[in-house]
């Protein structure tokens, strides 16, 4: 058995709400804020602990993540491309409603297929990380557009 075969075989004993997080979460490179969670998808404070009990997900309780990347990637991989990008677009309004990293905002506005967010926003994450001395950084963020 693969460690994504592990990780599949316990997310699909997992409730219904429990796997839609994990999706959900699976679709940032980093833990994300419950808050943030919350604004995509309402309170998910049931599926959270259920995630957590059955050594899924972990997390403080200000935000969640995968206990490891190996399990993100294998719960990443089961999710369509259409629904990926529709997570990922209801994470970017919910990003740019708090007013959130632009890197981050930009990050899943290119995953989100949002042309004009991208142009929007890979330019301002860019010239964030140029100033702050990120170049690798910014010059990944100017390749988007």
């Amino acid at each position: 058995m693969t460690v994504r075969d592990a990780v599949l075989t316990r997310l699909m004993r997992c409730s219904r709400q429990t796997r839609e997080l994990a999706e959900l979460v699976s679709m940032s490179p980093a833990k994300m804020e419950r808050g943030l969670c919350e604004s995509v998808g309402g309170d998910h404070a049931a599926a959270i602990d259920e995630g957590v009990t059955r050594g899924l997900l972990s997390g403080p309780i200000d935000a969640i993540g995968f206990r490891h990347e190996l399990a993100r990637l294998a719960v990443q991989s089961t999710v369509t491309p259409e629904r990926a990008r529709v997570l990922h677009e209801q994470v970017l309004k919910a990003l740019v409603e708090r007013g959130a990293d632009l890197a981050r905002i930009a990050f899943h506005a290119a995953c989100a297929n949002n042309a004009s967010a991208v142009l929007k926003y890979a330019p301002l994450a860019g010239k964030e990380a140029a100033r702050l001395g990120a170049h690798r950084e910014a010059l990944h963020t100017s390749a988007w557009f």
